[in-house]
């Protein structure tokens, strides 16, 4: 801006005199204006544009999140209206609630499971969240898949010198193979897939590792650790990473089962 204004400045006063031709100061002011105009009008375009799209991106995570909220909420609302009939729900609720505290976690049956997967990648991929189709994580035992969860967002939580940590959150449908079973039941799982989007994380990209942590009836937690891979593509706009080991994951499983 300063140099624009020297030369403001050097129009209007020439020889030491001050120009008088207003033709000429009209068309110097207009152009002054326009480009004052443009300039800070688009920098105001763009700021707004970006709120805008940081407001939309918000809103959507916002609606996955009130979905995933449902979907873990629902199964204790149908028990406790089946177990319950007549009463008011906050009461039904909480006497759910009891009964699940009261009991060993392992035989009380499926009612509710998320998964999150956190891995870490060697990548270039900016950081930031990328709405649509996101990702799943499925527990599955031979060719059966046992819980799907599945989530609308993958989320890119840093990416520093080439590598990136990738994040899927997922809850899984009341109408999944296992829910209604014992959580003890699980131990029939004998592996589990963890699939990316494809333009969040390609195909053929290196993994160094990483962690799945599945959350059932919000009382049992199992930890798997995801070994170094590289990718593969699936069909579906996916990138797969196979875990093939879950003896470590499964143990709290085995533990409590055998008393």
């Amino acid at each position: 801006m300063v140099p624009l204004l020297k030369t403001i400045r050097d129009f209007f006063i020439q020889e030491g005199k001050v120009v008088k031709s207003g033709w000429g100061a009209f068309v110097v002011i207009c152009g002054v204006g326009f480009y004052l105009g443009w300039h800070f009008g688009g920098y105001n375009l763009e700021s707004v544009k970006k709120e805008r799209d940081d407001l939309k991106r918000d809103n959507q995570l916002l609606g996955q999140r009130n979905t995933d909220l449902q979907v873990t909420v629902a199964p204790l609302l149908a028990r406790a209206a089946r177990e319950f009939p007549g009463e008011e729900i906050n009461s039904s609720l909480n006497k759910v609630l009891e009964r699940l505290s009261a009991s060993d976690p392992l035989h009380e049956p499926i009612a509710s499971a998320s998964a999150t997967a956190t891995v870490d990648f060697l990548t270039d991929h900016k950081p930031g969240a990328n709405i649509g189709w996101g990702g799943v994580i499925i527990l599955v035992s031979g060719s059966s898949s046992l819980l799907t969860a599945q989530t609308l967002n993958n989320t890119s939580l840093s990416t520093v010198d080439g590598q990136g940590r990738f994040r899927i959150i997922g809850n899984c449908s009341i109408d999944d193979k296992y829910m209604g079973k014992p959580v003890s039941s699980l131990i029939a799982a004998n592996g589990m897939g963890v699939i990316f989007n494809k333009n969040i994380v390609a195909p053929n990209t290196k993994a160094l590792g990483g962690q799945v942590v599945w959350v059932i009836n919000n009382r049992v937690t199992l930890k798997f650790d995801v070994p170094a891979q590289t990718t593969r593509a699936i069909p579906e706009e996916g990138s797969l990473l196979m875990i093939n080991n879950l003896a470590d994951g499964l143990g709290p499983l085995k533990t409590t089962a055998s008393h």
